[in-house]
């Protein structure tokens, strides 16, 4: 890997299912749906990386034993670490952050899983790097 930061695209896409409920958000918001069926992130990988970026993503409803499955993929193929709903997993030990399940509302535990504290976002870059 040379040694400048190189730029990475990520192009994260989801259906929008109509029902009543999403509908109501929407118009609540004023957000077209159309609008929210898809979203491209641009940024830099950083250039003191000496390995390959190998991620993975489990997607599935709540309930559904994506934790579960991730600790036992990541026991299966001898993954390190993974993270989940805000904190940094090593085997069964909780490196850093902190769980968005215990938020009080929704939108909280969406903005902890998604690191959008910036304390907490550089509390696990810093627990990453070591």
């Amino acid at each position: 890997m040379e040694n400048s930061p190189q730029t990475q695209t990520l192009r994260l896409a989801s259906p929008v299912h109509d029902s009543f409920r999403v509908r109501a958000i929407a118009g609540m918001f004023d957000a077209p749906l159309e609008a929210k069926t898809e979203k491209v992130i641009t940024f830099e990988t950083p250039p003191s990386l000496d390995e390959d970026w190998r991620i993975g993503l489990i997607v599935g409803p709540s309930g559904s034993g994506k934790s579960y499955r991730a600790l036992y993929v990541a026991g299966l193929y001898s993954i390190d670490y993974i993270i989940d709903d805000g904190i940094l997993i090593s085997g069964n030990k909780i490196i850093a952050g902190s769980s968005a399940k215990l938020e009080k509302t929704m939108m909280s535990a969406v903005r902890c899983a998604v690191f959008m504290d910036e304390k907490k976002r550089q509390e696990m870059i810093d627990a990453i790097k070591e």
